[in-house]
């Protein structure tokens, strides 16, 4: 999520646009400008949470640096949902977006190795590009390589019992039963973003589309959730994540609950607690991630 205040970043690279839907199109930028040349082309996607986009996440400049450095180029994305825009859209479309992305990437670019990263919501976009994959019958040209989730919580759990939260819950539930999904609730989310009652939803109900990452979730539950994630995948943490309630909660859902449920459907699943916040906005942070995805890329290229 992006943060207010923060210093500007710069990079240089290449901005590009991709096709989404007859006559409208979608901006991505990459980095290096030119690709790098190596047997097997590889890029990474980088996609952000809510509110996010180009240059938002404090890591990117760093993480394209290293991962440039080992031939991997490094993609970022303007989803239609990016910003402050995701009130009125959803984690699928991210997905369809997303999807459509890769297809540019290989088919258009000539990269051949895909992986991605998300922060926060993009963590549960990568969780539906997978089900969407999986619902597709797995075609190749749409793998990927590996899927890093960098700070994926509970959106459920961080927005209980704060102001208005049971009032704009109330009000989606009563629009879902009245068939008005895409009804604009009545108070802004987080005082600055118009959200429909769909949106609201599945951000704030158990087992609403979004609901991935919630300590009370069971393995039951999760299950069909994960079943379609059998990439290697990373799962990286923060302990001083502010939109953490219950740290240890966490820890426990994750080491007793998520992980052995991922883990059945994955080969390679690994979960790591490093310091920091949500955003990994200190240096410290952004560099011990930077360096445990770059471990990760290369474990899981040795295997390819």
């Amino acid at each position: 999520m992006a943060k207010e205040g923060s210093e500007a970043q710069e990079q240089e690279g290449l901005m590009f646009h991709f096709d989404v839907d007859e006559g409208r199109h979608l901006l991505g930028f990459i980095t290096p400008s030119r690709q790098i040349k190596t047997s097997k082309a590889s890029c990474c996607i980088v996609v952000g949470g809510l509110t996010d986009g180009f240059l938002s996440l404090r890591y990117v400049p760093s993480l394209a640096e290293r991962l440039n450095a080992m031939g991997w180029s490094v993609c970022q994305v303007n989803l239609s949902s990016s910003w402050n825009q995701f009130g009125t859209s959803s984690v699928m479309q991210d997905a369809k977006e997303l999807w459509l992305l890769v297809d540019h990437l290989r088919k258009q670019r000539g990269f051949h190795r895909i992986g991605i990263i998300g922060h926060s919501t993009g963590c549960q976009d990568i969780m539906h590009m997978m089900k969407q994959y999986d619902e597709q019958g797995c075609p190749p040209h749409r793998s990927l390589d590996f899927a890093v989730f960098q700070g994926g919580i509970s959106d459920r759990q961080a927005m209980v019992g704060t102001h208005g939260f049971d009032g704009l819950l109330a009000e989606a539930n009563a629009a879902l039963a009245e068939g008005q999904p895409d009804k604009v609730l009545s108070e802004k989310l987080f005082g600055i973003v118009s959200i429909s009652a769909y949106r609201f939803h599945s951000m704030a109900s158990k087992l609403g589309d979004e609901d991935f990452f919630s300590t009370d979730l069971t393995q039951e539950e999760l299950a069909p959730r994960l079943k379609p994630l059998t990439v290697p995948s990373l799962f990286v943490y923060s302990e001083d994540d502010e939109y953490v309630k219950d740290m240890d909660a966490l820890k426990a859902f994750l080491n007793d609950t998520f992980m052995p449920t991922a883990s059945s459907f994955s080969d390679c699943a690994k979960l790591v607690f490093l310091d920091g916040d949500h955003g990994l906005e200190k240096q410290e942070y952004r560099q011990a991630f930077v360096e445990q995805v770059a471990a990760f890329i290369n474990e899981v290229s040795d295997k390819s």
